[in-house]
């Protein structure tokens, strides 16, 4: 009976330390594959909020750059919108509101545009009922016909009611008028220009800038002295007549320079 309690004794100390070894081989490993499991769900973690904040980043950047594409954009227009209204107008320093008219005799169709910045122009704004208007045509005319080979025009812009076609022609056959007359069907132009009574007569100089706009009724020695003075001004230059001047200035100091260069080698030379 002892011998066999001597025996059990045995085998349960033999194998209550594997019994322990491998308790502690599993804890072990499970704690290993808990840290990992822990480690990896970190990493993860971490690539997600990295992920997160390199989109977020991205994000910011294409709403600030949107954004400041907006605001130049508007930048642009509100400059645009001032220049246009800076540009065009109906008084002194402005550049003249731009018009599109047809001829009471060829039908032949006129635009303002087409001469300024080249020729002096004088804008007559008349009526064909009007006294101190058919007093004065007379006066332009002589004038024009005097200064037109110099670069003067005449716009003569007939401010009247539908059905006068017939009296403007004759008052432009009786005075072997050789400028245009021509006709603002809608009145927009006079509108534009803000003709509130008759004759005016508005001087644009060759810059394409109105230099004066006169009321009543003028002289041949008034016109003539107005039509003197804007063809003084001196006609506007293209964006292509800056460019042509600016090379050739260019050109000019770029050969100065190779004198000069030259003429520095050619005493070194002597020198030597």
């Amino acid at each position: 009976m002892n011998y066999k309690k001597t025996i059990i004794i045995l085998v349960l100390a033999l194998l209550l330390p594997m019994g322990l070894a491998s308790c502690t081989n599993d804890a072990a490993n499970e704690n290993k594959e808990s840290k990992n499991s822990s480690e990896e769900k970190q990493a993860s973690e971490e690539n997600k909020e990295s992920q997160n904040n390199s989109d977020e980043k991205q994000a910011s950047e294409e709403n600030n750059k949107e954004n400041e594409e907006a605001k130049n954009n508007k930048e642009d227009s509100n400059n645009e919108g001032k220049e246009n209204e800076e540009e065009t107008g109906p008084f002194e320093g402005d550049i003249p509101i731009g018009f599109e008219l047809k001829s009471y005799t060829d039908d032949k169709t006129y635009k303002l545009s087409d001469y300024l910045g080249k020729d002096a122009v004088v804008i007559n704004f008349f009526g064909v009922h009007c006294p101190p208007c058919r007093m004065e045509m007379p006066e332009l005319n002589k004038v024009y016909k005097e200064y037109k080979d110099k670069g003067l025009q005449v716009l003569a812009v007939h401010v009247g009611n539908p059905g006068e076609d017939e009296e403007v022609k004759r008052l432009i056959s009786e005075n072997n008028l050789e400028f245009p007359v021509i006709y603002d069907e809608t009145n927009e132009i006079v509108f534009n220009y803000g003709i509130r009574q008759i004759p005016v007569n508005v001087f644009i100089g060759k810059d394409g800038i109105i230099n004066k706009s006169l009321i009543g009724m003028q002289t041949k020695e008034s016109y003539e002295a107005e039509v003197k003075a804007i063809l003084e001004k001196e006609p506007s230059k293209s964006e292509t007549e800056n460019e042509a001047e600016s090379d050739a200035k260019n050109e000019e100091d770029n050969s100065k320079e190779t004198d000069v260069e030259s003429n520095e080698n050619t005493e070194d030379n002597k020198e030597d």
